[in-house]
């Protein structure tokens, strides 16, 4: 349906976003100095993510990067696709 008005020259507006809580679990790749983790976060959240990182790697993972070097937060957690690396940062 949303297709036929699209072709008809509907316009969409996003009005809001889902709760993280209702996205699927991700597959990611965790990357910490030379070791790389698959790992699954089953609740997206940065909470999550920070605690996984820190069981995976046995240590205090205090946040996390993209590949292009931007800084994950809560928000960027519901558009980062399955598969995606993300290298973790230890508190110095």
């Amino acid at each position: 349906a949303d297709l036929a008005l699209a072709e008809r020259g509907s316009i969409f507006e996003i009005t809001s976003r889902l709760s993280l809580s209702h996205y699927p679990e991700l597959d990611l790749e965790l990357s910490f100095g030379d070791r790389v983790e698959r790992v699954v976060l089953e609740r997206r959240s940065l909470s999550s993510l920070l605690g996984l990182a820190g069981l995976v790697f046995r240590t205090e993972i205090v946040s996390a990067q993209m590949a292009d070097g931007s800084v994950v937060d809560g928000d960027m957690l519901c558009e980062i696709p399955a598969g995606a690396r993300l290298s973790m940062n230890a508190r110095r």
